[in-house]
């Protein structure tokens, strides 16, 4: 199990506050994917398993990995450092790792569910990427090209789940967007639109996984600047 992918949904949960409006079903057969052990390129859940009732327990049982992270930070008894304060909490809910799995959730249930037309009023969004310079503006533009993806994809949580981390993601971008240049979002955009349009689910999927692992752990790491 990947307890990154379960500590930022955990945070995300808490920030809309679904919790309280949502049931769980933990009585059931069904083995949670994202709880379970599973063995996949690059440790990510085996999205072809997972069910719509499997969301909210593993959203639940984050929470509790958020809490001990964040507990054990505030209790350190040393001295706080950058190390031990700000690092450790950037550690323990890595947000680029959510984003494999909300967007590949997105553009598989786009795939199976958007209209050609929903898809394609998505280029706007890459049209106007082509050509902003601004880091802050592409930023944002590339969020609202994932938001809109989670909109036509039908699923009623995966666009509340994106506004809920907007502000993080927009600044993880910007500064992707600073280091190596509005271009590469927009390239980024355009690779996942196409793959869109010609609806092919596993071309989106290993794009979207191997493209932010790179941003994660790869050539090309966002996570502090240089």
């Amino acid at each position: 199990m990947n307890h990154h992918f379960l500590k930022f949904a955990a945070a995300t949960l808490l920030v809309t506050g679904l919790a309280a409006t949502q049931s769980c079903k933990m009585e059931k057969e069904h083995q949670n994917p994202f709880i379970s052990e599973y063995d996949t390129p690059y440790d990510i859940p085996p999205f072809d398993k997972i069910t719509y009732d499997d969301y909210i327990p593993a959203l639940k049982a984050g929470i509790e990995q958020q809490k001990e992270a964040v507990e054990a930070i505030v209790n350190n008894p040393a001295e706080p450092t950058l190390e031990n304060t700000i690092i450790a909490l950037d550690h323990s809910g890595p947000i680029l790792e959510a984003r494999i799995m909300f967007m590949v959730e997105a553009t598989r249930f786009a795939i199976d569910r958007a209209s050609d037309k929903e898809l394609l009023g998505l280029q706007e969004y890459v049209y106007q990427m082509e050509n902003c310079t601004d880091p802050e503006k592409t930023a944002s533009l590339i969020f609202e090209f994932s938001h809109e993806i989670a909109y036509i994809s039908g699923n009623t949580l995966l666009p509340l789940f994106f506004v809920s981390f907007r502000d993080l993601v927009c600044s993880l971008w910007a500064r992707y967007g600073q280091k190596y240049g509005t271009k590469e979002l927009y390239y980024s955009a355009k690779k996942i639109f196409d793959c869109l349009l010609a609806r092919d689910k596993e071309a989106v999927k290993d794009f979207i996984t191997t493209s932010t692992m790179e941003s994660i752990d790869g050539s090309r790491t966002i996570y502090y600047v240089d």
